[in-house]
Formats: structure tokens, sequence, C-alpha cells
């Protein structure tokens, strides 16, 4: 089993336009990876919390290019995501955030509900990676699921040779 981390699924969604090298290699990178997995007939999966992350970060993303062009026309932008939820792109945004759900889930089949974490284990180890990852990581090792993400940061929490940061 495959699980990406949600900033590959960021890539893979074109939520974002990617423009600096970066970004365009990651784009390439997640393709190709999601490629192979689909050719070599490996299942993807999900869960719930990171489906909320990906719709939070749909919204994140959203609202900084609303408020780029908010500047740009000499406007005022959002300060929060409570703020942009408000105007009148953000049905857009809403929009997107359903299809990108779609997306991830035509590709892991469903969501397998929960990870199952330990709120004290997370809390534990905030201080070296996001919480998410925290959480992510677990679910990995405690399932023998493969991890894939672009984040370095993963790397804090343990060596394992289910992580592979690409």
């Amino acid at each position: 089993m495959i699980f990406f981390d949600t900033c590959i699924w960021i890539e893979l969604c074109s939520v974002k336009s990617p423009s600096t090298a970066n970004e365009i290699r990651q784009t390439t990178e997640a393709s190709a990876l999601l490629k192979k997995c689909i050719e070599k007939g490996e299942k993807i999966v999900t869960c719930d919390e990171q489906l909320l992350e990906i719709i939070s970060s749909v919204q994140k993303i959203r609202m900084r290019e609303f408020n780029r062009n908010a500047k740009a026309n000499g406007n005022a932008g959002c300060g929060s995501v409570k703020e942009y939820r408000r105007q009148k792109d953000f049905e857009l945004t809403q929009a997107l955030c359903k299809s990108v759900i779609q997306d991830v889930i035509h590709f892991s089949g469903e969501s397998s509900g929960t990870c199952g974490y330990s709120i004290e284990e997370i809390l534990a180890q905030i201080h070296l990676a996001d919480i998410n990852d925290c959480i992510y990581f677990e679910y990995c090792q405690r399932n023998d699921i493969e991890f894939y993400t672009f984040d370095k940061d993963i790397t804090n929490l343990g060596t394992s040779s289910h992580i592979h940061v690409i």
C-alpha cells in the first residue's frame, strides 16, 4: 500500500500552477510517481484526517491567490480564511475542494477512516514535524504502508524503509 503526503496530492490535483523550478520538479515527480503506482497496480490509501488537511490547504492556497489578485487590482485582500469565506470567490474554492477530494478518492478508492493515533504521542513529537505529518508517519508505520512526501521534516520522526522523501 502507498500513502501520498498532502503536498503530493496538491501537486497532482493542480491546485496551484507550478512556477518555480522546484514546483515544476515536484509536479513532474508527483505525476511520475502516480503513473508508476497505477502501472504496478499499487493500492493508494488516504484517511479522513488527510482529506480534511487537503481541504484546508486548498482554501489557504486559493486565499493567497485571491489576495495577490486583489493587491494587483489595488483592492484589499483577506486576513484570514474565515474572512475569505465571505467573498464571492469562495464559491469557486469550495467547488475546487470538492473536485480535489473526488480526485483523491478516485485514485485511492476511498478513505480508510481515521488514522487511530494517540494525542499524547502526537504532542510528544510536534517539535519535530507538523501535526499531520506525525499522524501520517505513525499511521504508515503501524499499517506497513509506504509513505511518499516532498517534506524532509518527516525524517525527524525517525528512519524507516517505508518513508520516501522525493
